[in-house]
């Protein structure tokens, strides 16, 4: 007797969930494409770092960047973007953007912008004192880094910065504008 009630309020509920996921199916799938595919892909590439003979390919791509794109203007251009994708550069960038959206009375997206890139640049200090990856020393660096090398500061921080331009600007004409400048990031 006590059996049926429960049945009906799970049927209930389930029947809930279902609605519930058709209604949401477009944003559950952009979910799943844009966060958990991201994450599925980070976990196998973190999987690696893991391992003690690291990246299969990381000398042999590391020596083809030295011997094709070494020299000094492709230094001086390669030691000014590394300047820029420093927190240092990234967090002016970002500040400038968060100034724009105050002048532009967009106030939600303001506060947005310095959490999003903060937190990213949060999560990766947090995931390198995780994997403690070391940096390959193959040779003396004209930019030498004190921190370890996995995930890398410089990509997951300016992707960070570009995804957060993409979402402000989403909704507006700037978009055009944006998105081609931000991908390439």
């Amino acid at each position: 007797m006590r059996l049926r009630p429960a049945l009906g309020k799970t049927t209930a509920f389930i029947r809930w969930a279902a609605r519930t996921a058709w209604q949401f199916r477009v944003p559950l799938l952009l979910l799943a494409m844009f966060v958990c595919v991201p994450l599925v892909v980070f976990g196998e590439i973190a999987d690696d770092a893991l391992d003690d003979d690291g990246y299969p390919w990381d000398v042999a791509v590391l020596e083809f960047a030295r011997d094709t794109l070494h020299g000094p203007r492709m230094d001086k251009l390669m030691l000014g973007a590394t300047e820029v994708g420093r927190w240092a550069g990234l967090a002016i960038l970002t500040l400038i953007a968060t100034i724009v959206l105050v002048v532009c009375r967009d106030i939600r997206h303001a506060i947005y912008m310095p959490i999003a890139v903060g937190g990213a640049a949060m999560i990766n200090v947090a995931v390198k004192a995780v994997y403690r990856r070391d940096r390959p020393s193959l040779w003396e660096s004209i930019s030498p880094e004190t921190t370890y090398s996995f995930p890398s500061g410089h990509a997951m921080d300016s992707a960070a910065l570009a995804a957060a331009l993409i979402v402000v600007s989403w909704h507006s004409r700037w978009r055009r504008v944006v998105i081609p400048l931000a991908t390439p990031a």
